[in-house]
């Protein structure tokens, strides 16, 4: 199963599309029914929209989610840095993809989910977004990719998945990526 979606710009009059970084990760391997799988993506999404209206409003709405994560927000702000950007779309021609950090901070890069899944597997993902954050001069590549997720308690939890080998791991994804889908598009053509 591959998540994901592609990003498309017109750069000079044609349309150019790239890779979303997930999309050039390898699929998980995971079985739950398909309303399962919808539902997962809805909540995901609505945390998502709901961590963007907390940043453009600095407001909770009384919504214990956000109460929740303005609690963890600001107990970690030393932690993350001063906040750069947050859920901004973004593309690197140099690297071929594109892909949306949730939040982009000075020190570090952060990913919300909903449940932590592998260490190894989200610093890939995170790797992504870190080459696509330096490739756009929004920041230096840092070294505190943070995974933030929230327990079946309602806390939200940390944990660092940096990993020296997971940006060349990426890298060497986005090639095979690519490679595919030429090989693709060869055939397609008659």
């Amino acid at each position: 199963m591959k998540f994901g979606h592609e990003y498309t710009v017109i750069i000079d009059g044609r349309i150019k599309r790239y890779p979303s970084v997930t999309q050039v990760l390898p699929p998980i391997e995971f079985y739950c029914t398909p309303e399962q799988l919808e539902s997962a993506r809805v909540e995901g999404s609505a945390n998502h929209e709901m961590i963007k209206q907390y940043f453009d409003t600095g407001k909770t709405f009384g919504d214990d989610y956000l109460i929740e994560f303005d609690k963890f927000w600001n107990e970690n702000r030393p932690l993350f840095g001063e906040l750069i950007q947050y859920e901004t779309p973004l593309i690197s021609e140099s690297v071929g993809v594109g892909g949306t950090p949730d939040i982009v901070c000075v020190k570090s890069i952060i990913d919300v989910k909903r449940n932590f899944y592998n260490a190894k597997y989200h610093a890939l993902q995170i790797a992504g977004y870190n080459a696509i954050v330096s490739d756009n001069k929004i920041n230096k590549s840092v070294k505190k990719w943070y995974i933030v997720w929230r327990d079946k308690a309602g806390k939200f939890q940390i944990r660092n998945v940096y990993n020296d080998q997971a940006t060349a791991i990426f890298l060497s994804l986005v090639k095979i990526n690519h490679l595919n889908t030429a090989v693709k598009n060869y055939f397609k053509t008659v």
